[in-house]
């Protein structure tokens, strides 16, 4: 009896212990696994995954009865020297209702990331190089990166000022300035995600947009950005400032850039970069395609003269020394004999300038 008694103490006994042993094992591999997923979740989808784009400098004008223009981008696979591990796909659009009405789009770590209102006056579409609209397989290549090598893609994005808000369903305003359009790069592979550029959108004649950059050696470099419309409907006439006379041109127009102070315009950067497209110029009598560099006795540049046809784009840079420097444009139009500048009662009617044409200016340091 005694020894049947022990016998069923030992099996209780190992019993329990069997539990434990079970129990903790269960526990254990159900929160190893819940670490595993954890930790393939963070390394694998977010820091596996990697996507940049060329977007955010960039401005376009509209053009034609549908007010419609187009920019150029890349999107890549690689940020900071990181090549995505993950495949990517992902869609190009405006911000929806509810986003520009909060003003902003949320990323996938809960950061807020603004959206421009005028953004409610815009449809986008990518297209191919010649302007036809991406569908079907052709969209899907062009918005999907591999993962593990080096992949980028170049978007062509139509961009079409609409008549009524997409908000509220009311007539969109009149454009008289620049107006700047929220660009969303959505992601749906790996996982879902935003990215955002602004696009400054014009239906002036002539667009330009200053920027100050650094180049790889840590030298500043003051850059205009040059777009021209698709075709040149010039104002000729005003009264109390309202455009009275219109006439056509069909020569390029002239543009006149005029650096004063500490700077070192980068021509052979600008050579290049033209080439094939606009021919060095003897001189800058005569509206034919091409540039002058105009210089005072001394070798020094006083002016750079551009001949810039319809539909055109260019960028300018200048080597900033410290010291002042101010850089200014204008443009001219030619008609029959008549040569007319592009302004309005002294205020230049380029868009993204100062009112004098300044693009930029800084004084000489204390």
């Amino acid at each position: 009896m005694k020894r049947q008694l022990r016998n069923h103490r030992w099996i209780v006994l190992v019993t329990v212990l069997l539990s434990l042993v079970l129990l903790f094992l269960f526990a254990g591999t159900s929160f190893s696994k819940y670490e595993d997923r954890q930790h393939d979740r963070l390394m694998g989808e977010y820091v596996g995954f990697c996507l940049s784009h060329t977007g955010g400098r960039e401005s376009v004008v509209l053009t034609g009865d549908d007010m419609s223009g187009s920019v150029g981008f890349r999107v890549s696979n690689e940020k900071d020297g990181e090549i995505s591990k993950r495949e990517i796909r992902f869609q190009v659009r405006t911000p929806g209702t509810a986003e520009i009405a909060a003003g902003e789009v949320v990323n996938a770590w809960g950061d807020p990331l603004t959206v421009t209102p005028e953004s409610a006056y815009y449809d986008v579409v990518l297209t191919d190089v010649t302007g036809k609209e991406l569908t079907g397989d052709a969209l899907q290549s062009a918005t999907s990166l591999t993962g593990g090598t080096p992949q980028s893609t170049d978007l062509y994005l139509r961009i079409t000022r609409r008549t009524t808000s997409i908000v509220d369903g009311s007539a969109v305003p009149a454009m008289e300035n620049i107006e700047r359009l929220t660009v969303v790069i959505e992601t749906s592979v790996p996982y879902q995600d935003v990215q955002v550029f602004e696009v400054r959108v014009s239906n002036n004649l002539v667009v330009a947009r200053p920027f100050v950059e650094e180049d790889p050696f840590g030298f500043s470099v003051m850059g205009i950005n040059l777009k021209t419309s698709s075709h040149f409907n010039v104002p000729i006439a005003y009264e109390d400032g309202q455009v009275v006379e219109i006439g056509e041109s069909f020569l390029p127009v002239k543009l006149v850039i005029t650096p004063v102070g500490d700077f070192v315009f980068d021509e052979e950067r600008f050579r290049l970069s033209v080439e094939g497209n606009l021919e060095e110029l003897s001189s800058d009598g005569e509206y034919t395609r091409g540039y002058y560099v105009a210089r005072n006795g001394e070798g020094e540049i006083t002016q750079i003269v551009i001949f810039m046809p319809s539909g055109g784009e260019i960028n300018t840079y200048f080597y900033h020394g410290g010291g002042a420097v101010s850089i200014k444009l204008a443009a001219y139009f030619k008609i029959a004999d008549t040569e007319y500048k592009y302004e309005n009662d002294g205020v230049t009617q380029i868009m993204g300038l100062q009112g004098d044409g300044t693009a930029h200016e800084v004084a000489a340091s204390s």
